[in-house]
Formats: structure tokens, sequence, C-alpha cells
């Protein structure tokens, strides 16, 4: 028994890599990236934190590794009419630099709990060019909260709009194989900082994002893929708020992640 249930399992594997593996009888085309943009997926990997204030003489800064997930699902229709929706969500310790608030020129070093959430939504359309590529301009407005832990009962929440435009270009040299890269640029906007007791309004600043993904069909409605993002922004300096500011600064997000997407087509 122990013989034929071993073969018999040597079998299934071999035949799903016959499957997954071989050449599909469709020929690369626009179709094919209409189908890869048609899908739920999710993945996992890690994201770069990165976080600065503007000011003098100590600016507080903070960096760190960030175990990340996102899941999302998007369709192309027919006449290439494009939607997307996306949530991401980042945690972790990351390293503190800075200073004490009543002596700013004094170093401090730590550790701070982040947790970072967004959610994106997108529209546009697609324009094919030849068989093989697709150029997408679309619209985007998406939302980011970041809970930052400083320890000692110090928590501070920050969170903000963003509205942004951009352009997706896709390749599929191949049935299987789909390439992207896209970029946007806008502005933030709602942008706002919490403690315990006070609320600091922050201004609109620029924002952009960059990335990239490799997608591969290990089946027909399969893909397998990996991205690289990067989200950049700025807060812009508050008021004072029962005598004291939250200043001017920039954040940067960097995200390698790899998933698996279900073409819904």
């Amino acid at each position: 028994m122990r013989r034929v249930s071993q073969s018999g399992l040597c079998m299934a594997v071999l035949a799903f890599c016959a499957y997954a593996f071989a050449p599909f009888t469709a020929k690369a085309d626009t179709q094919t990236i209409r189908s890869a943009d048609s899908a739920i997926w999710g993945s996992f990997g890690t994201s770069l934190f990165n976080y600065k204030e503007s000011i003098t003489p100590i600016p507080d800064s903070e960096h760190g590794w960030l175990p990340s997930f996102a899941a999302g699902m998007s369709n192309m229709t027919n006449n290439n009419l494009y939607v997307a929706l996306e949530g991401t969500s980042s945690f972790g310790d990351a390293s503190y630099k800075g200073a004490y608030y009543y002596a700013p020129t004094v170093p401090l070093q730590g550790t701070t709990t982040e947790t970072i959430s967004t959610i994106d939504g997108k529209i546009g359309r697609g324009f094919a060019i030849g068989s093989r590529v697709m150029l997408v301009p679309y619209a985007e407005l998406g939302f980011r909260y970041w809970d930052r832990n400083l320890g000692s009962g110090q928590i501070e929440k920050y969170q903000n709009f963003v509205f942004l435009g951009g352009t997706m270009l896709q390749f599929s040299p191949t049935d299987r194989l789909i390439l992207s890269a896209y970029g946007a640029a806008g502005t933030t906007f709602a942008a706002q900082m919490k403690t315990a007791g006070d609320t600091y309004t922050l201004g609109n600043a620029g924002a952009y994002k960059l990335g990239g993904k490799i997608g591969y069909n290990i089946a027909p409605r399969v893909e397998l893929f990996t991205s690289l993002d990067l989200d950049h922004f700025h807060y812009v300096q508050s008021g004072v708020v029962a005598g004291a500011y939250e200043p001017s600064s920039f954040s940067s997000d960097t995200a390698w992640r790899v998933g698996l997407s279900y073409h819904l087509r």
C-alpha cells in the first residue's frame, strides 16, 4: 500500500507540473492583460518604513522593516474600463532617533511600535497599443492611517487622504507573462495628527507613488506575482495647539511582496 500511495503522489505532482508549465494554446494579446486586470488577489512581504521631521537641532526620525500584507480586487471590461480597490497593512517595531521635547538638544534613541494601514481606489480606461501592450491612465483616491506608539503612553495617530493622477503600462510578451509599471502624483488633503487630548491640522502637500509588478500564470486562472511599490509624501507643519506644534516631515514606504491572483475571466 505504501508503494502504491507514493507512486500515486508522484504521478499527481508530475501531472500538476506538466499542466502548470505547459504552453497555453491561446496567443498572447491584450486579452491576457484584461484577464490579469480582472481578479482578486492577496500578497505578503516586507515594507521599509522611513519618517523624518524637518526641524533642528535634532529632528525626529524613524525607520525599520515591517511585515506587510495587501489584498485587492480589480476589473477591466471588454471596452477597457478599469476599476480597482486595494488595502494594505504594515506593522511592527521601528528604530527611533530624536530628542526629548523638553530638552531638544539631548539625543534620544529608542523603539516605536508602528501600525500603518491604507485603502485606495482607482478608476481609469485602458488603451491598447498593438496586440500586447495596454496603457491605462487612471485617477486614484486613497486614505492612510498611521498609529505611532512612542512608549510611556505617548501615542500619535496620523491620517490623511490623497488624490493622484497616474498611468499604468502593461506588456504581455507571452500568454503567461504580464509585466506592469505604474506611477502617480498628486496631493494629500485633510491631513491631521491626534494625541490623547489634542488634534493638529497638517497642510496639504505633494505625494507620489511608483511601482512595478511581474506576474506569471501558473494555471489558466491562477497568477503568481511579485511587486515592488514606493509611496512617498509630506506633512506640512501644523499651527500651535496647547503650546506645541507638529513639525513638517516626509514619509516613505517601500514594499516588496509576493502573492497569488485568481482571474475572474
